[in-house]
């Protein structure tokens, strides 16, 4: 199957069919880099490339490389092991190249700004009727690892040190806490919104978004208050057709945002997880205070 528009790409399942695919590789002319796209064509995407590794002092087993624009996405050991890493930034590139190699055994996404894995465990009957469908287990990155082990009894991966799925959710006495002490400011930015002329906002300019604490700081003073409302107002403007309108509803929404990534910690209360990841999407505050909104 192909992802992101990848092709040429191999399927590789253990160490062993990697080295075979690794010694089948021609090494570029004057280089010793191999192209994992073993084909006219794909020898020319010198930005993937297979490696075979000999033990060393950090690392007492064979292993086998798959690399994509320097990040090391796959690594097969001979010990059955599989180790699946997305990179410091998860890309759609990376991602593909990955689920390209290890399709139909498992695959990745990216799911509320986070890589996710989906372990190929079985069949199940297909909810269309007339036969069966792929069944998937999810899991999360844990620093942007996971690791799998070889289930030679299925012909299939198994997650080896599972890493524990957390779900967030809101202390809600707390936000309403939090909102008690900026209401004065969202009572004023709504009356402003009511009054400006849409026009003024209809080109949002990047340069005037202060981050979540900052934002913070400004509401809770009110001698600050000039020095945010640009932004409100730019999120509080919608478009009808081809005309800009102003919609105060939209304070109380960027305020929330800036709560909810400032206090993230305090605000947010972490659960396990038993069956899947938490769909809510409240992981996404984790970037803390520093975030622009």
């Amino acid at each position: 199957m192909m992802f992101g528009g990848f092709t040429d790409m191999p399927s590789l399942y253990t160490y062993q069919q990697a080295l075979e695919h690794h010694n089948s590789i021609k090494p570029l002319r004057g280089r010793s880099v191999r192209p994992i796209c073993n084909t006219k064509n794909g020898r020319r995407k010198t930005y993937m490339t297979i490696h075979a590794h000999e033990p060393h002092l950090l690392e007492k087993r064979h292993s086998v490389t798959c690399r994509i624009t320097g990040v090391d996405a796959l690594r097969f050991f001979d010990d059955g092991t599989v180790e699946v890493n997305v990179g410091i930034y998860s890309s759609h590139a990376t991602n593909a190249f990955i689920s390209s190699i290890l399709w139909p055994l498992g695959y990745v996404y990216q799911k509320n700004y986070q890589p996710r894995f989906c372990l190929n465990v079985g069949e199940k009957p297909s909810p269309y009727g007339g036969g069966t469908v792929h069944a998937w287990e999810e899991c999360p990155f844990e620093d942007r690892k996971i690791t799998l082990k070889q289930d030679n009894e299925n012909n299939r991966f198994r997650y080896h040190n599972k890493p524990v799925m957390y779900g967030y959710y809101l202390r809600r006495k707390l936000m309403k806490e939090k909102r008690a002490q900026v209401s004065e400011f969202v009572k004023y930015a709504k009356a402003l919104a009511k009054m400006v002329n849409p026009e003024d906002y209809r080109y949002p300019q990047a340069n005037v978004r202060a981050s979540a604490a900052v934002a913070w700081r400004i509401m809770t003073d009110r001698d600050r208050w000039s020095e945010i409302t640009h932004s409100v107002m730019e999120d509080c403007c919608e478009w009808s057709g081809m005309t800009p309108h102003m919609n105060p509803n939209k304070v109380q929404k960027y305020v929330d945002e800036v709560i909810k990534h400032t206090f993230f910690k305090e605000l947010f209360e972490m659960r396990e997880m038993k069956n899947k990841p938490n769909e809510n999407g409240n992981d996404r505050y984790m970037t803390g205070g520093d975030t622009r909104i």
